[in-house]
C-alpha cells in the first residue's frame, strides 16, 4: 500500500511467487506478470503457481501469461498451455536469433 500511495507504477520481481511477502505483494496488484518458456516443466511449474496463487487471494483475472523465446524446436504448442492453464490468451516474446548468434 505503500508503493501505491507514492508510486503510480511498481514492478515486483520475484524468484519465489509462493512466499509470505510475494504473495502479500501479488494480492494487491492489478497485472500479474507469469513468464515462462514452452516445455513441459515449465508448464508444470506455470499450473502448480498460478493454482497457488488463486489459492491465497491472487484474482485469476490479473494474471496474464508471457511466453519467452518462442519458435524453438520441441516447445509446446500455444494452445495447450493456454488449455492448461485455463487462459484465452498467451502473450508471446519470439526467440531473437540474430542475438543468440
Amino acid at each position: 500500500d505503500l508503493a501505491r500511495t507514492h508510486l503510480p507504477q511498481s514492478v515486483i520481481n520475484t524468484t519465489d511467487p509462493a512466499s509470505a511477502q510475494a504473495l502479500c505483494a501479488l494480492d494487491v496488484t492489478d497485472i500479474v506478470l507469469l513468464v515462462m518458456r514452452l516445455d513441459v516443466v515449465s508448464l508444470h511449474r506455470a499450473t502448480l503457481q498460478v493454482k497457488h496463487m488463486q489459492a491465497h487471494g491472487v484474482d485469476f483475472d490479473n494474471i496474464h501469461v508471457v511466453a519467452l523465446q518462442t519458435s524453438l524446436a520441441g516447445e509446446l504448442s500455444c494452445s495447450v498451455v493456454k488449455k492448461a492453464l485455463h487462459v484465452k490468451r498467451l502473450h508471446v516474446i519470439p526467440e531473437n536469433r540474430e542475438r543468440s548468434t
